[in-house]
């Protein structure tokens, strides 16, 4: 039994605030269909004013970047393109960057573009990559908001299509969220992707790809390594289009192009419909707050609280994701529930000094939290 003075960790589903800014008057932060821009390359920082201050991040070897009106929804779009001939792992890449929002203010985040994927062999099997993504901040590698499109990794692209995937932070570390829409889309075609999140509830809302949405409540967008720690960016700065030549392992065998149309990047929401189904929706976004003397020795009593009837699932996962103890398994009416941690992996062996993360899943939705034992 854990004594009074243990390290005390309280994970807390609660509700968004009645007074939720998804009801706030959305910005719109960035938007272009590339009509009227400058036909022509991509210029360095700062870029050309008559291409809207798109510039070129990196275009290496006869890679380019361009506005061009040969691939487009209508009028022009902006065309990134990755040769045969450039090495594995070269990114061609082009950024724009926007007067930061006030995400605390309007904290709904909502990124979308068309977007049209060629590559040179449908039978070859070497990977394409592709990505939109909205970020900024102090660490130049924080990510907001955005998606990546990948195709081949040793199978025919033609056969695979092209698949739309988003990264989640899973308490320890990034990973691909499993996406149930976006998956084998026709090349040398128009896509509409738009992807939602909730800066303030560090949740997604929703990823739409050609009209089918799944929302994606409680996944929580990923985070960047820094200073020895995962953090989440809190600031927009720009947006970046890149694709890049044979992501993974040689040989780049294709020529890989993609090309955006109609970009859209907003923060706050649009759809009122949208702003009240989140309200409704805001019960399964869990919030963790760690309570007590930390870092934590010997017993560790955890509590919870659940607003509603639940299966909840509760269990102790060392840094790489395994999991050590399972402590809840069970059916739980509303209220507060407590449980503890003797420290012991599930075979009854002390688990060493180390960060652990407590998982809650209650009803399908993933609360966590960090525990830092020391001897």
């Amino acid at each position: 039994m854990c004594r009074a003075s243990s390290a005390l960790a309280a994970i807390v589903m609660s509700l968004l605030s009645a007074s939720s800014p998804a009801s706030s008057r959305p910005l719109d932060v960035y938007s272009s269909s590339f009509d009227g821009l400058s036909l022509a390359r991509t210029r360095p920082f700062p870029g050309d004013p008559e291409q809207d201050n798109w510039y070129q991040v990196l275009a290496a070897g006869e890679a380019i970047g361009e506005i061009q009106d040969a691939v487009a929804v209508s009028g022009r779009a902006l065309h990134e393109f990755a040769p045969a001939s450039n090495g594995c792992g070269t990114p061609t890449a082009d950024a724009r960057n926007v007067t930061p929002p006030d995400l605390e203010a309007r904290p709904i985040i909502t990124l979308g573009v068309s977007f049209f994927s060629h590559t040179s062999d449908l039978d070859a099997m070497n990977p394409y990559a592709a990505s939109l993504r909205a970020g900024g901040g102090l660490h130049p590698g924080y990510e907001i908001v955005g998606f990546g499109l990948f195709s081949g990794n040793d199978a025919p692209k033609g056969e695979m299509g092209v698949t739309a995937a988003v990264g989640y932070f899973d308490g320890a570390l990034n990973a691909e969220l499993p996406l149930t829409v976006g998956t084998g889309l026709a090349w040398d075609a128009w896509h509409r992707i738009e992807i939602a999140i909730d800066q303030a509830a560090d949740t997604y809302v929703y990823v739409e790809v050609d009209g089918e949405r799944q929302y994606l409540y409680g996944h929580a967008p990923p985070r960047s390594f820094a200073e020895g720690e995962w953090r989440r960016g809190q600031l927009i700065e720009g947006i970046a289009a890149e694709v890049v030549s044979c992501p993974w392992a040689p040989p780049n065998e294709t020529d890989d192009d993609v090309y955006w149309d109609d970009l859209s990047l907003t923060v706050g929401v649009r759809d009122p419909a949208l702003a009240e189904e989140i309200q409704e929706s805001a019960a399964p976004c869990p919030r963790l707050e760690l309570a007590g003397r930390h870092p934590a020795s010997g017993c560790v009593a955890l509590r919870y609280s659940l607003a509603a009837p639940a299966t909840v699932r509760l269990g102790v996962f060392d840094s790489g994701g395994r999991l050590i103890r399972r402590l809840v398994d069970s059916r739980e009416g509303p209220g507060d529930h407590g449980v503890s941690w003797d420290g012991r992996d599930g075979s009854g062996v002390a688990a060493p000094p180390g960060l652990y993360l407590v998982r809650l899943d209650a009803g399908g939705i993933v609360a966590r939290q960090k525990i830092v034992r020391v001897r």
